[in-house]
């Protein structure tokens, strides 16, 4: 520990003091500072001279932000909180990174999310505290290509339209990147092999799909009862999505819980995030604007984002 951390001033002054009268020796002054001889002298050097001062003083000041660029982050704050205590838009806490990407794009003026973060709860702008579920199962991949995660989420992207549509993704297991993203106006098995086409058509045949038990993926049977026994199984009947799979010469894994396609669910969060919210803040009414959005942001996560 550093000495201004452990003594004060005076305290110094004082061993100091002890060492020019006689009354402890250069090794007892030693180790009631815990310092060295070359820091000892650099002291008694300071002190001898009255200018004795171990509290180290700041040569660069910390740079701070200019009252306008408060006042746009306030702004954002405020935007946000509205998007937040609307209960019929799919957002429940506050985004500090897109609050900062919001500035750099319309305003041109760049600012930390840890300065945003603090002004942020000096201002009374919190998030709620979150719940950490536990993953069933864990798919680990060495190469591209080899786990295609692929998914669909049905939600409000634009606050201000009057209908929901429905987000279809693939996404590459091992590299993050997002293959394929389409705004649709209702999901289909033949929006699903849409997806499938333009994935394989940029980029190549991959390994494996990896999708959940949607009755598109996987055909599901109901339960035994005692009026009826069926005649075929599970693995006997393929669905017009997983035919298309397998003829393209890949595989189809299913998934046992949402938690197990986390790598795909994360994305989906991120994306009804900023879709949502730059919907909301342009009032995008209609489908085609926001697939503007969604391409804007889909080369953003690919390109630009962090992951």
């Amino acid at each position: 520990m550093q000495l201004h951390k452990r003594m004060t001033n005076d305290q110094v002054r004082m061993v100091l003091d002890w060492y020019e009268v006689k009354i402890i020796t250069r090794k007892e002054a030693l180790l009631k500072l815990d310092v060295k001889e070359r820091r000892f002298f650099k002291l008694l050097h300071l002190y001898r001279s009255r200018k004795l001062e171990i509290i180290p003083k700041r040569t660069n000041a910390h740079r701070k932000i200019s009252p306008y660029l408060n006042r746009l982050i306030k702004v954002e704050l405020e935007n946000e909180k509205s998007l937040v205590k609307n209960r019929e838009i799919p957002l429940s806490c506050y985004n500090f990174t897109a609050i900062k990407d919001e500035i750099a794009r319309k305003y041109e003026q760049k600012v930390s999310v840890k300065t945003i973060s603090r002004r942020a709860h000096d201002w009374g702008y919190v998030n709620p505290p979150k719940i950490k579920r536990s993953h069933d199962r864990i798919v680990l991949t060495t190469s591209p290509g080899l786990l295609l995660q692929h998914d669909a989420s049905t939600h409000l992207w634009a606050p201000f339209s009057s209908e929901k549509w429905t987000l279809i993704t693939t996404i590459d297991d091992y590299s993050r990147l997002l293959l394929c993203a389409h705004l649709v106006k209702e999901e289909s098995a033949a929006a699903h092999i849409k997806a499938v086409e333009s994935v394989i058509t940029r980029y190549g045949v991959g390994a494996n799909y990896y999708a959940d038990n949607h009755s598109i993926f996987r055909f599901v049977r109901k339960t035994d009862g005692i009026w009826h026994s069926p005649r075929v199984s599970i693995s006997d009947v393929k669905t017009q999505w997983e035919r298309t799979v397998k003829e393209c010469g890949m595989g189809v894994v299913h998934a046992l819980s949402p938690e197990a396609k986390g790598k795909v669910e994360r994305p989906y969060r991120w994306l009804q995030d900023r879709i949502v919210r730059r919907c909301a803040k342009e009032e995008i009414k209609t489908i085609e604007e926001a697939r503007i959005i969604l391409a804007d942001e889909v080369e953003r996560y690919n390109n630009h984002q962090v992951h």
